[in-house]
């Protein structure tokens, strides 16, 4: 072998061996530009109906209502020897009498014209929920669009315009329902002759 061709030789094989020194850090770099340029378009191109579909399906922790003072449990020791819609007395251990006052009313008249004691627990009913005693009916849906209240024929139905009534949390005398519209819950409570609502900012939010 002559040395041009030798010469010819060593060139070519030089020039092989760069070239494979350089195709695969061009084809990774290429590879890599491309994966980040479909991440990227993937993310722009996810539907917003398809990114609510996943909040839809994602756990929702459920928050407690908030209780006000309850009448049940307020007795004390000693015996109690009169009561009217708004107070009890109790002749105590030590043989002095009090009396506790109450803004909402504790007992009801029937419609057989029985006094008895009121008790707005919640209770399940089928769908809804319901106080158990009281001269007014308060049905409040598991999951629906409103709440209804009952008393002497009259029925009287709210809705919230911002959203339906989901994810209950029943406790006590009281409703909670959770995510009813963005960064918003609603809160009813039962209580001696009224229903409270309380609407509840969980973030700065615009209704």
């Amino acid at each position: 072998m002559n040395k041009n061709c030798l010469k010819s030789a060593i060139s070519i094989m030089l020039t092989a061996s760069i070239l494979l020194g350089i195709v695969p850090a061009t084809v990774f770099a290429q590879s890599q530009l491309w994966n980040e340029n479909v991440n990227t378009n993937f993310a722009q191109n996810f539907s917003v109906n398809q990114w609510e579909e996943i909040e839809r399906n994602t756990e929702i922790v459920l928050r407690d209502p908030g209780l006000y003072e309850k009448i049940e449990g307020l007795d004390l020791k000693g015996a109690q020897v009169s009561h009217d819609k708004n107070s009890r007395t109790y002749l105590l251990e030590d043989e002095t009498y009090l009396t506790r006052y109450f803004e909402d009313p504790i007992t009801y008249t029937d419609q057989n014209g029985h006094e008895k004691n009121i008790d707005n627990t919640l209770q399940p009913k089928g769908s809804v929920y319901t106080n158990t005693e009281n001269a007014y009916n308060l049905l409040l849906p598991a999951e629906g669009e409103g709440i209804t209240i009952e008393k002497n024929g009259y029925i009287l139905q709210l809705k919230p315009q911002f959203g339906s009534l989901e994810h209950a949390s029943v406790k006590e005398n009281a409703i909670r329902y959770n995510h009813v519209a963005d960064g918003i819950d609603l809160q009813y409570t039962a209580n001696g002759n009224h229903v409270k609502e309380d609407i509840i900012l969980n973030k700065p939010t615009a209704i």
